[in-house]
């Protein structure tokens, strides 16, 4: 078993050397690299901020929004300490971004995925305000202001993994914060929009991941922005869901982090096929 571990770890770190040179190469990426590399603070970093806004997105808005969504969009209004919760939806997005017409054709086309979309519009709206962006099937469990250190410049969950994605659980997609005009979502932004100006295929999925992790491997100031970061526990609750509902468990899960990644996919059975309460059930009666 060791053995297979390693060789499984050997090869996705062989796939994705290959795909990091791919991206610097054939995509642009070298040149954004170049131009982040110097990148130095003029006059001080912008902190994130006690009264920054939280942002988060569901593109159809909240009259649409399935069980575990709206559960999880009134916790986060309620540990929101004080930050404003801004809802993006499709009819108001362009009221806060000014994303690329480009971009917005290869969206409606179907080039761009709506996932991919949301990659580009997360960092847009921490490059040009700030703030907080949360994935909207977060269930937040603590106040934020008690995770989440809107003193810094830059905040992303950062935590120990067994997987061997290229993150490395150095951060998170999503869940970061910023202070306006931070390194970190202005490489991203800017490196996303360049990569889609270069091509109409995904070469990979995960491509925001890559992006990152050259930018954390070439440029100083994203580095030292990650490196800050204290390590985290990530919360696993979503595994879970579909288990008999059991006070201990549900509590033992319910402290384990700031807050829990859920999906709105996947782990919404009410009931076990015995018929009884879930952990989901749990959740949706009382949150």
């Amino acid at each position: 078993m060791r053995l297979f571990k390693g060789i499984e770890r050997a090869f996705a770190r062989w796939r994705q050397d290959r795909l990091q040179k791919r991206i610097m190469n054939e995509y642009g990426q070298s040149g954004m690299v170049e131009k982040f590399r110097g990148w130095q603070v003029q006059g001080g970093e912008n902190a994130i901020g006690k009264d920054s806004n939280i942002w988060v997105c569901w593109w159809q808005g909240e009259e649409n929004m399935p069980p575990v969504v709206q559960v999880c969009y009134r916790q986060l209004r309620k540990m929101a300490c004080g930050h404003p919760v801004v809802l993006i939806t499709e009819e108001n997005c362009k009221d806060y971004v000014n994303i690329p017409h480009f971009i917005w054709e290869k969206y409606r086309k179907g080039i761009i995925s709506r996932t991919h979309f949301s990659d580009i519009l997360r960092f847009c709206l921490l490059k040009e305000h700030g703030g907080i962006w949360i994935d909207i099937t977060n269930f937040v469990t603590r106040e934020i202001d008690s995770f989440v250190p809107v003193e810094k410049g830059f905040y992303s969950c950062r935590h120990i993994t067994k997987y061997n994605n290229v993150s490395r659980g150095l951060w998170t997609s999503y869940f970061n914060a910023s202070g306006k005009g931070n390194v970190v979502p202005t490489y991203l932004y800017e490196s996303l929009v360049n990569y889609w100006s270069t091509t109409d295929k995904l070469v990979d999925y995960l491509v925001l991941d890559f992006i990152f992790k050259l930018g954390y491997d070439n440029v100083p100031a994203i580095r030292g922005a990650v490196d800050s970061l204290e390590v985290e526990e990530i919360g696993t609750m979503r595994r879970i869901m579909n288990r008999k509902w059991n006070k201990q468990e549900w509590d033992r899960y319910y402290a384990q982090a700031g807050f829990q990644k859920l999906s709105y996919k996947k782990y919404t059975n009410l009931t076990t096929k015995k018929g009884e309460k879930t952990h989901y059930a749990y959740l949706v009666e009382n949150f």
